[in-house]
């Protein structure tokens, strides 16, 4: 079914009377079953045949990381710009207008830690309250203990 055939089926069709129809897998050729609520979507067999029909269309092209100038491969479509660092960590270094390290203290351990911070006026901020997730948990634990404690009367 083409996309202008399916469009052109009666409303009933298409909501609720017809369930499932067999599609061929636009990558590998093979026969499917799909609901008919995928009816729009591109047509794959799987997951693995979407992803290998998505590869397709890119090439592996060679890159220069304009931080720390090492040669890197990423696959990229035709129309996607090119990407100008080989990772986060380098294009975070070379763009140090955009974020800055900031010192918290834990809460829990009462160490310091950084954390990079935006300096967007529009960027959604929520400060680090914790160094690490496990201190976190033992932090919240002990407030339930002590809330615990109090709601019981006991003290100490």
């Amino acid at each position: 079914m083409t996309k202008d055939e399916i469009l052109r089926q009666p409303r009933n069709v298409l909501h609720g009377k017809v369930t499932t129809y067999t599609k061929k897998c636009e990558y590998c050729g093979k026969e499917f079953t799909k609901r008919t609520s995928n009816l729009l979507e591109p047509m794959y067999c799987n997951h693995d045949c979407a992803s290998k029909a998505m590869i397709k269309e890119k090439t592996l092209t060679q890159f220069t990381c304009e931080h720390c100038k090492k040669p890197f491969e990423r696959y990229v479509a035709p129309s996607m710009h090119s990407p100008k660092y080989c990772s986060r960590a380098c294009s975070t270094i070379a763009r140090p207008h955009t974020q800055y390290l900031k010192t918290y203290t834990c809460p829990n351990c009462k160490n310091d830690f950084q954390r990079l911070v935006s300096t967007n006026p529009f960027a959604r901020v929520r400060e680090p309250t914790f160094c690490s997730h496990a201190c976190r948990v033992e932090f919240t634990n002990k407030s339930v203990q002590v809330c615990l404690r109090k709601r019981r009367g006991d003290s100490g």
